[in-house]
């Protein structure tokens, strides 16, 4: 009798494991054919991420795009760029936010000056960073009250013609992945050790030697282009399909 009730429990016991694990294999199998549930940038963790606005601002009955001339002394200095900055998890709840919240501390305006259209291109910069970009709109009353802040030289429009009607000038970079840095006493820093785990030697110094294009627009004596020129560039090319 003792050893039927022990056969028993025994039995019962695999039963139940039996059962749990046939429902974790359904759940995980599930789970597996949702992931991810929404598609993201794979890797955009590690990477810098800030969002801009496209401003659009009505003069005089004509659309024109607003721009920023950065100040000397803050990164990217002397650069024309829209508005716009880094994440930050304390304030912002999504990218719009982010783009809404720099704009408005930029310029010294405020959110209900601004209609954000839509979402408009994600840029990915080669060199580690994501830029989430939203169409929007300024209200042109507020163009004369403006007080940009300490991080801004001047802000200035630009018909939007101007871009339609004149194609950029096109020039290249290239970007390198490197397995190595040199310190500011010029010794070299492995940071990758290929060698050591036996991937192929080219990986052992630098490799990729992918070309991007740079997109340069010379308007109003000023040099657009970067992020910011490729970003006029992807519009123009969709607002010309459009029209």
């Amino acid at each position: 009798m003792k050893n039927y009730s022990s056969n028993k429990k025994l039995f019962l016991g695999l039963l139940i494991c039996e059962i749990i694990l046939s429902y974790m294999k359904n759940e995980l199998n599930e789970i597996v054919k949702d992931l991810p549930s929404k598609p993201e940038i794979m890797g955009s963790r590690n990477l810098q991420i800030s969002a801009v606005l496209v401003p659009f601002i009505r003069i005089n009955d004509e659309y024109q795009l607003l721009f920023e001339k950065r100040a000397d002394h803050i990164r990217q200095g002397s650069e024309i760029s829209f508005p716009g900055g880094g994440f930050e998890a304390e304030y912002d709840t999504n990218f719009q936010d982010t783009a809404i919240r720099e704009t408005c501390e930029e310029l010294g305006i405020e959110p209900e000056n601004i209609r954000v259209y839509k979402p408009f291109e994600t840029v990915v910069v080669p060199h580690g960073k994501i830029i989430y970009s939203f169409k929007g709109e300024i209200d042109s009353a507020v163009l004369d009250s403006m007080k940009p802040n300490h991080e801004v030289q001047y802000a200035f429009t630009v018909p939007l013609k101007c871009f339609l009607e004149n194609e950029p000038e096109i020039y290249q970079a290239r970007s390198q992945i490197f397995s190595f840095k040199i310190d500011s006493y010029g010794n070299e820093k492995i940071l990758f050790p290929a060698e050591e785990l036996g991937i192929p030697n080219k990986y052992q110094k630098a490799w990729g030697k992918r070309l991007y294009p740079i997109y340069v627009y010379r308007v109003q004596n000023e040099v657009i282009w970067g992020i910011t020129g490729q970003i006029i560039f992807e519009l123009m090319q969709k607002l010309r399909k459009a029209i």
